[in-house]
């Protein structure tokens, strides 16, 4: 059942879609989903691509759609709200059993809600069927309350992503982005090890890294808890938790840097790419490093492993997730295949090979 036609191409979703300067991005189911069809929430960064995706494949296939939540209100931008993520037993009733959720924020807060198991006993209490991450495996993704128990989980990767640094860029006014002259003291070519001294706190100045540099005090921005580029990003400077001189903000929002010479935040090159406006002069209001620290990372979506006891062997995701991203063998979904390619490269990633295509690494569709 349907509370809300669709089209069979969503353009835009419900809220607002997002305005790119490259042009718009699909936001948030534009239809009520229900229990035959495929939802998802998590990642940030990868939001936009799995929202397009969601509107081919829609378009493509009859029987269930996917239904892709954005990580935070595609209309106010603000984060925590609830929405109604599946009708699962298509009454046309917002039930309290998880029918209606928080929508979850980051790619930790999508597997948490995917593996939302109170009793740790293996039933899954979510009505949530993947979770986008922009993180890996990590140990505590194979524990339910602390033990080894509970709903398991498996990482389908099917997209490289890029991440570098973010600061302050001179740009007239665009959009939500007032005009500024501020410049930046963030330098240029930051190593791993130089932003580990920011992120852990051990710095206050640029000078300190560089008596050439400025004296200012540095702003050090990092993307809220249980965001995958937070995580990916600390373990790739050898940082565990960032110090308290560290501020949280929403990962890849721009104004979080805009007009402030003395932030710097990590940022995901396709989100950047994509999902930030320029000006009349094509000048965004935020830059990147061009130099130094730099961040190649592969992009998944997670579903529970429904046989956890033989770890990775087939036969572990349900059919319908395992034809759209692919198993935990050799099979790979599609996502994969060159009809989604399109989507994944205009979202600014880049579609991983398969095993057949001779990729040996990460393989597009093969369960981690």
């Amino acid at each position: 059942m349907r509370i809300m036609a669709r089209t069979a191409a969503a353009a835009a979703g419900v809220a607002l879609a997002i305005t790119t300067g490259l042009g718009a991005a699909n936001a948030d189911p534009s239809f009520q989903p229900d229990g035959a069809d495929i939802v998802g929430v998590g990642s940030d960064t990868t939001q936009f691509a799995l929202n397009d995706l969601a509107a081919t494949y829609n378009a493509a296939f009859t029987g269930g759609d996917i239904a892709s939540w954005d990580a935070v209100n595609p209309a106010t931008g603000l984060p925590g709200d609830t929405i109604w993520a599946v009708d699962q037993d298509n009454d046309g009733v917002q039930d309290a059993n998880n029918e209606t959720i928080v929508r979850p924020n980051g790619s930790g807060a999508g597997i948490n809600h995917l593996r939302l198991d109170a009793a740790c006993d293996g039933t899954q209490d979510s009505f949530v069927d993947f979770a986008r991450s922009s993180r890996a495996r990590q140990a505590s993704d194979s524990l339910c309350g602390g033990v080894t128990a509970g709903p398991q989980v498996l990482f389908l990767p099917f997209a490289l992503d890029n991440m570098r640094y973010a600061s302050n860029q001179n740009n007239a006014a665009v959009g939500s982005f007032p005009g500024d002259s501020a410049g930046t003291n963030v330098p240029d070519g930051l190593t791993a090890a130089q932003l580990a001294s920011i992120y852990n706190c051990s710095v206050d100045q640029w000078s300190d890294l560089n008596p050439a540099w400025s004296t200012a005090l540095i702003d050090a921005k990092i993307p809220q808890t249980g965001s995958g580029t937070r995580s990916a990003f600390l373990a790739a400077i050898g940082v565990s938790a960032p110090g308290t001189c560290v501020d949280a903000v929403q990962e890849h929002d721009a104004s979080a840097v805009d007009g402030n010479a003395n932030a710097i935040v990590p940022f995901s090159v396709g989100r950047y790419n994509t999902a930030v406006p320029a000006d009349a002069s094509n000048v965004k209001p935020v830059k990147l490093n061009t130099t130094g620290f730099f961040l190649s990372r592969p992009l998944f979506n997670v579903v529970i492993d429904q046989t956890p006891a033989d770890g990775t062997n087939a036969g572990g995701i349900r059919s319908d997730l395992q034809n759209l991203f692919g198993d935990n063998d050799v099979d790979w979904g599609w996502i994969c295949s060159d009809a989604a390619k399109a989507d994944i490269e205009a979202a600014g990633f880049i579609q991983l090979d398969t095993l057949d295509e001779g990729e040996e690494t990460n393989p597009c569709g093969l369960a981690q």
